[in-house]
């Protein structure tokens, strides 16, 4: 399957980070299936939904976090790791909220914020925990090095620490970025090893820039068996020096960038003068 890398950086649409100002109605409590539920009380309050819930200590992170309003929509909500904010996405409608993928053996806080429209507010609030894996998918090394310049034919080769199970989930989480649009994709040549080439008789466009990220963060790779981290690589594609044979018309062809620099001819093979 090919897929089309694109040029930009991947914007989050979530509210992630937002601060919690006010509200008129605040309310919660725990619903059958472990989520944290507020505004029950009141029939003119939102009601706001969380899941996980408030205490869960084994939160699966390929879920990540959900929050749902109903009777009106979410105004803030903040999903934080050690103080720091966790990326999420706000629906169109402004009634649902997911965040990415969770790092396992990790403490979560979500707060949220949603408002009827008749003015009333429901606040809430879950504290949980992610379960500890079993085994820790972890990059070991990725080619190109960092900030490297490399040819215009040159692969983003991914090597893990053990063998992956869910291949397609893994390969959710790898995103490659140029400046200048590409297309290309991943072939796992082993177990442990994936590689990103660009389409067969294209190349990366020269002179640009390349961004590589595995958001593995909680990626469910195999049984029990979870990424732990993210890993980021930049690198630069340099000028492009192609040099192409035809034993059609028996020229050799040297080009740089796209413009011819010097050809001549070649016996491919054939016995002179025939």
């Amino acid at each position: 399957m090919q897929r089309r890398v694109t040029a930009g950086v991947r914007a989050g649409t979530g509210l992630a980070g937002a601060v919690l100002l006010f509200a008129t109605a605040c309310s919660s409590g725990e619903d059958g299936d472990g989520a944290t539920v507020a505004g029950k009380g009141d029939a003119n309050a939102p009601q706001v939904t969380v899941n996980p819930g408030n205490g869960d200590g084994k939160a699966r992170p390929e879920a990540g976090v959900v929050v749902t309003a109903s009777g009106g929509t979410l105004e803030q909500v903040t999903l934080t790791r050690k103080g720091k904010p966790v990326e999420g996405a706000l629906s169109a409608d402004k009634t649902s909220w997911r965040s990415r993928t969770l790092r396992p053996s990790s403490q979560y806080r979500v707060d949220a914020v949603a408002k009827s429209p008749k003015g009333k507010t429901t606040t809430v609030s879950s504290t949980f925990s992610t379960l500890k894996p079993a085994s820790k998918l972890e990059i070991t090394d990725v080619t190109p090095n960092q900030n490297e310049k490399v040819g215009v034919g040159m692969p983003i080769q991914v090597t893990f620490n053990r063998a992956v199970g869910d291949r397609k989930a893994v390969e959710r989480a790898l995103e490659v970025r140029s400046t200048k649009p590409a297309t290309g994709a991943w072939y796992w040549v082993s177990d442990t090893q994936v590689i990103f080439r660009t389409k067969n008789g294209q190349y990366w466009q020269p002179n640009q820039s390349v961004t590589f990220k595995a958001r593995l963060a909680g990626v469910k790779a195999g049984k029990r068996t979870y990424g732990v981290a993210d890993t980021t690589r930049k690198f630069r594609i340099g000028n492009a020096h192609i040099i192409t044979a035809s034993t059609k018309t028996h020229r050799l062809t040297v080009k740089s960038n796209g413009k011819k620099v010097k050809s001549w001819g070649i016996s491919a093979g054939a016995a002179a003068g025939s």
